[in-house]
């Protein structure tokens, strides 16, 4: 009894409360002295025991125990909205891929606060635009999820739309606490709109067309930015982003050794056949702490060398870049990890 009462002192709560949520059935703990009791039921971290539940058809909860959960995550399975519905104080959820997951449970969750519900067809406009407690969205590849409904969630800080035809301009420039947002492939999200995410910290617009340096040079606060394949985002731009930790310009033939030496922040750079980033402006990012330039013939020996402070290095297809530097790096760095 003594030691349990002293691992208790020990153990931060935090702790068993992870401990405890992978137990058949916590609650009997409770039982055995007045410290487990307290720790299981009146934890400042809510209820310990299915807090956060992973649906397993090999186990199911008792009735009382539906309340208690908080985060549910169903991905994959075939759940239905009958059984969705017995969990009333929901603030997570993960339905990816639940394609018998409807309106007619998610409009029921209004304390809602994170949904994951990429490829859920059946998750619609009508139960979305009820949630009004959203801060976190993934719905990539629902395409009943429409402006109607992304418009009105005012709360909204992080947003997942990517290859969305029918989220545009139209709602994301009302999402003025947004911090972070993927676009990626959306075609109708424009400068009309990005230019006015005051709040942006995380943007990628993979393969946006239509965002250019116009919105992109105004978003100063940005500290990662995915421009894969985005030609009308360019050095003038890029110059500006004086926060910056993390970029992917694979393939933007327009940003070069002009803006990268300016990215004093940067940490991660994925630079991928970009032939106009060289040795000139590498050598300068003391920061930097994962390189992935693949293809880049104008990155050689010379700066890789130099860097010192290096995690990780991908440089396929990067001719000039030679065993003889790599063995050097790695004397100074023995936990480098290559892929050459």
């Amino acid at each position: 009894m003594e030691l349990i009462k002293d691992s208790l002192q020990i153990i931060p709560s935090e702790v068993y409360n992870i401990i405890l949520n992978y137990m058949q059935n916590p609650l009997t703990l409770s039982l055995v002295n007045k410290e487990l009791y307290n720790l299981i039921n009146k934890s400042v971290y809510g209820r310990c025991y299915y807090k956060q539940f992973k649906y397993n058809y090999k186990y199911k909860l008792v009735d009382k125990e539906y309340a208690y959960v908080t985060v549910l995550d169903i991905q994959y399975s075939e759940i239905t909205d009958d059984l969705l519905k017995k969990f009333p104080n929901l603030v997570e959820l993960n339905c990816w891929k639940c394609q018998n997951i409807t309106d007619k449970s998610i409009i029921e969750l209004k304390q809602l606060q994170i949904l994951y519900c990429g490829h859920c067809d059946n998750i619609t406009d009508k139960s979305i635009i009820e949630l009004k407690q959203l801060r976190i969205l993934n719905c990539g590849w629902c395409y009943n999820i429409t402006d109607k409904s992304i418009i009105e969630l005012k709360q909204l800080q992080i947003l997942y739309c990517r290859q969305r035809k029918k989220i545009t301009d139209k709602s994301i420039i009302e999402l003025k606490q947004l911090q972070k947002l993927d676009c990626s492939c959306c075609r109708y999200i424009t400068d009309k709109s990005i230019i006015e995410l005051k709040q942006l910290q995380k943007l990628d617009c993979e393969l946006c067309k239509n965002i250019t340096d116009k919105s992109i040079i105004k978003l100063k606060q940005l500290q990662e930015l995915d421009c894969y394949d985005c030609q009308k985002i360019t050095d003038k731009s890029i110059i500006e982003l004086k926060q910056l930790q993390e970029l992917n310009c694979i393939f933007c033939k327009n940003i070069t050794d002009k803006s990268i030496i300016e990215l004093k922040q940067l940490q991660k750079l994925y630079c991928c056949y970009c032939e106009n980033i060289t040795d000139k402006s590498i050598i300068e990012l003391k920061q930097l702490l994962q390189l992935n330039c693949d293809g880049c013939m104008n990155i050689t020996n010379k700066c890789i060398i130099e860097l010192k402070q290096l995690q990780k290095l991908k440089c396929r297809s990067c001719w000039n870049i030679t065993d003889k530097s790599i063995i050097e790096l790695k004397k100074s760095n023995p936990k480098l990890i290559i892929f050459k």
